[in-house]
C-alpha cells in the first residue's frame, strides 16, 4: 500500500527532509510517496497545505505522514487540523528543552543554517577554495598546507569527498588521481612522497566505478568492468603495502579480503557484467524495443535512497553495454526495469501489462493486452546476431 509522506517547513525544509528520510528508511517494505514543501510561512499557505494533505489522505485511503519543522505556533496549529499523522519535530523537542532549561526558545526560522560563528564560516569557505584549487592533482605545491590528501582511482569520488569535508568541517583536503602510469612502476608518485603522513586511500567497488565511468565514456575500455576491477585491485595492493609499512592510512577491510569478495560476486550465477544477451533474451528485447517500452524504461541513473528502496538496487551501466540502441544513463519516465521484476508477483506483472491503471492508478503506460493473445513466432536470430557482432557484441561463431 502506498503512503504519502510530507516534509514541510517554514524554511528550506532540509531538516524535516533529512530526519524524515532517516526514519522512513527503517520501513523498506512500504512504498512512500515523498513530498517536500518548503516555505509554509503564512496562514494562507498553511491552509492550502491542509487541503493538500487531506486530498492525499482521501486518495491513499490512509493518513499521510507529515514531518514538520515549522516554528510559528499559529501555523503549526493550522497544519495540525489536517487528516494526517503529525510528527512535529520542533514541538516534540523544544517544549521539553524549554522546561529543562527554564528558558524560552527564540522560535527563529532557519536558525540551524545560520552563521553562528564567523570564524568557523570563514574557515570552511577557505577550505572549499583550497579543495577546488588542489583538485585532481592539478596543483601539488600547496600540499604542505593540506590537512589530508585523498588518493584513489579516477572517478572514485575524491572531489565530492574533499568538498564535503571542507564545507562541513573546514578540513583542507586535496586529492590526487592514481593513473595507470602510476601503477606501472608500483611506486608512490613523487608529489606524494613528502606528505605520506597526510595520505588517505579512497576505494570504491568496481561495479559502482564502472557505472560512474559509463556516464562519461560509455562502451570504452576506461569504463569496462575488467579495467575498473584491475585498477581498484592494483591501487589497493600498492597503497595497502604502504599502509602496512606505516606510511599512510588505508581504512576498512584488508585488500585480500575485499579482493576475495569481489571475485566471489563475479562467480555467482546470473547475468555477468560483460556477457551479451542470449538469443532468446535478444528476441525479447526486440519486442521491448518494437513496442516502444525502452523510451520510458531504459536503464538510467537513479542512485537515490528512496528509489533504491522502492525498486531495488539500480542497474549498472556494464550490464547494458551491449544494448543497441544504447540508452543507459538517459533520464526516463518509468522505473528502471532491471530490478523491478522480483518486487511483485508474476500475476501482478501480467495484470499490469494488460491494464496498467488497474494496479497503478497514476500510470501513464498504454495497455498491452494484445500480447497475451498474440502467438510468438520463432525466427532465425543468426542474421541479427551477426549484425550485432559487427558492432562489437562478442558473440561466438
Amino acid at each position: 500500500m502506498k503512503r504519502t509522506a510530507f516534509f514541510i517547513s517554514d524554511g528550506t525544509g532540509l531538516t524535516a527532509e533529512a530526519l524524515g528520510h532517516s526514519l522512513l528508511a527503517q520501513f523498506a517494505k512500504i512504498d512512500f510517496e515523498r513530498v517536500t514543501v518548503p516555505y509554509i510561512d503564512d496562514e494562507e499557505k498553511a491552509t492550502e497545505m491542509v487541503t493538500r494533505i487531506n486530498k492525499a489522505s482521501e486518495i491513499d485511503g490512509a493518513r499521510p505522514l507529515v514531518f514538520d519543522t515549522i516554528v510559528n505556533r499559529d501555523i503549526r496549529e493550522i497544519i495540525a487540523t489536517a487528516e494526517g499523522f503529525m510528527i512535529d519535530i520542533f514541538g516534540t523537542f523544544l517544549n521539553p528543552l524549554e522546561q529543562e532549561r527554564q528558558s524560552s526558545s527564540s522560535y527563529t526560522v532557519g536558525k540551524s543554517h545560520s552563521i553562528n560563528n564567523e570564524g568557523s564560516y570563514e574557515r570552511r569557505i577557505n577550505a572549499v577554495n583550497f579543495a577546488l584549487d588542489n583538485d585532481d592533482g592539478a596543483r601539488t605545491r600547496h600540499y604542505d598546507e593540506a590537512d589530508l590528501i585523498l588518493v584513489g582511482a579516477s572517478r572514485s569520488g575524491k572531489t565530492p569527498t574533499c568538498l564535503y569535508l571542507a564545507l562541513q568541517y573546514g578540513v583542507k583536503a586535496a586529492n590526487y588521481p592514481i593513473t595507470e602510469e602510476d601503477l606501472s612502476d608500483q611506486l608512490m608518485p613523487a608529489a606524494l612522497k613528502p606528505h605520506k603522513e597526510k595520505i588517505f586511500g579512497l576505494t570504491i567497488e568496481p561495479e559502482r566505478l564502472a557505472t560512474i565511468r559509463n556516464e562519461r565514456r560509455p562502451n570504452s575500455r576506461y569504463s569496462s568492468m575488467k579495467q575498473c576491477m584491475h585498477e581498484i585491485e592494483e591501487i589497493e595492493a600498492e597503497f595497502g603495502q604502504e599502509a602496512r609499512a606505516g606510511a599512510m592510512d588505508l581504512h576498512g577491510e584488508d585488500h585480500e579480503r575485499r579482493r576475495a569478495k569481489r571475485h566471489e560476486r563475479a562467480d555467482r550465477p546470473g547475468p555477468q557484467a560483460e556477457d551479451p544477451e542470449t538469443p532468446l533474451e535478444q528476441a525479447g528485447r526486440n519486442i521491448y524495443v518494437r513496442e516502444g517500452c525502452y523510451t520510458c524504461h531504459s536503464q538510467m541513473i537513479r542512485p537515490f535512497r528512496d528509489e533504491v528502496e522502492r525498486y531495488g538496487h539500480y542497474s549498472l551501466a556494464a550490464e547494458s553495454m551491449y544494448d543497441h540502441p544504447f540508452q543507459w544513463g538517459s533520464k526516463r519516465t518509468g522505473p528502471d526495469l532491471a530490478r523491478v521484476g522480483g518486487r511483485s508477483s508474476d500475476e501482478w506483472h501480467v495484470q499490469h501489462l494488460k491494464d496498467p491503471r488497474a494496479v497503478v492508478p497514476e500510470s501513464i503506460m498504454p495497455p498491452y493486452a494484445f500480447l497475451a493473445e498474440k502467438e510468438l513466432a520463432p525466427v532465425d536470430m543468426s542474421t541479427h546476431l551477426r549484425a550485432l557482432t559487427r558492432v562489437g557484441v562478442p558473440y561466438s561463431e
